[in-house]
């Protein structure tokens, strides 16, 4: 799986989730700011 399929992966699995879902797994304040931490995570720091 190469980092961007597993970027896309990833945010397939945020878009299932509710705005409060994805707040509380990812410990953040929106799904905008999950999105931009997993593809931060995947192309920097992975």
């Amino acid at each position: 799986m190469t980092v961007e399929d597993r970027i896309q992966y990833e945010i397939a699995i945020l878009e299932k989730m509710t705005e409060e879902e994805a707040c509380r797994f990812y410990h953040v304040d929106s799904k905008e700011d999950a999105r931009a931490g997993i593809i931060e995570y995947w192309r920097y720091i992975a």
